[in-house]
């Protein structure tokens, strides 16, 4: 099923959505996967049994609301639609991201994509100068970005991983997280005030982290990663690898002592007394003696 119709920008001031095609499913089940190709479109209460897909032809504007996507939500200009043999609807069309990540600088947000009150099965986001919103009670069982979005997760929003990837500018998480994975991205910023149980970085990534949440353990799986923390981002332990100074892997360490409580799990000599900082919690579901996800 594919949607190529669409609506048209709003002149109303207090109603930015006023001109969007609107698609009130009221709760239809659809045995296959959706995909839209067309602007300013307002999609909610459905279920998808397939993956749900944003083409190219999202531009500008999409919000979907109280809808479950069973299998993937895409967001990628890239993807391609091809037939398969198959006995279920939903498993007909095949996707495959065929272009290379941008390499071009971040600009004005091109698309403005809002998933709220959704279910959204694993989202992987592959569109340049897109802004992805999630908000309200959404859920993700992953979510997957690999291009130069700016992400952000309302504090309500059940992420259980996200991965990094390079090209990625800006993610603002409000969200608690169990694993946050950056993979080769040369300079990314995260933002918000959400808690991680797990935050690692490799492929000589560059990390800048300004959360005002608890971090459980701030790892770099190689010599080239490094991390440049915002002075009320605090880490329960600081792991590296071996032959690794802190200093040489956090460059703006001697600021931010005061927030790493433990390195290697092991008392920081430097941490200060008086500021300690507890094993954060990321999420009911998490525990806190699980290893780390590399």
């Amino acid at each position: 099923v594919e949607i190529t119709a669409s609506g048209k920008s709003s002149i109303d001031s207090d109603d930015k959505y006023a001109n969007h095609l609107v698609f009130d499913c009221k709760n239809a089940v659809i045995d296959s996967n959706l995909v839209i190709n067309g602007d300013y479109i307002n999609l909610k209460n459905m279920t998808v049994k397939g993956n749900l897909v944003l083409r190219e032809a999202v531009k500008s504007s999409f919000y979907l609301d109280n809808v479950k996507i069973e299998k993937k939500t895409i967001v990628s200009d890239n993807v391609q639609v091809a037939s398969v043999q198959s006995n279920s609807l939903y498993n007909s069309l095949s996707f495959q991201t065929v272009a290379s990540l941008s390499t071009v600088g971040f600009s004005s947000p091109n698309a403005s994509i809002i998933f709220n009150n959704s279910k959204l099965g694993a989202l992987e986001i592959n569109k340049p100068n897109a802004m992805v919103e999630v908000i309200g009670k959404t859920e993700a069982s992953s979510v997957s970005i690999n291009s130069r979005v700016k992400f952000s997760a309302d504090a309500a929003t059940i992420i259980p991983k996200i991965t990094i990837e390079a090209g990625v500018e800006s993610v603002e998480i409000n969200s608690n997280v169990e694993d946050v994975l950056i993979i080769g991205n040369g300079s990314i910023t995260i933002t918000g005030n959400g808690n991680f149980g797990h935050m690692i970085a490799s492929v000589a990534s560059i990390v800048t982290v300004n959360s005002s949440g608890k971090i459980g353990l701030l790892k770099t799986i190689d010599k080239d990663s490094k991390f440049i923390l915002g002075k009320d981002t605090k880490i329960s332990d600081l792991q590296l690898p071996a032959g690794v100074d802190p200093k040489t892997a956090i460059p703006n360490y001697d600021n931010v002592i005061v927030n790493i409580q433990n390195i290697g799990g092991k008392e920081n000599p430097d941490f200060i007394p008086g500021k300690v900082v507890s094993q954060p919690s990321a999420g009911p579901s998490i525990p806190t003696n699980r290893p780390p996800v590399v």
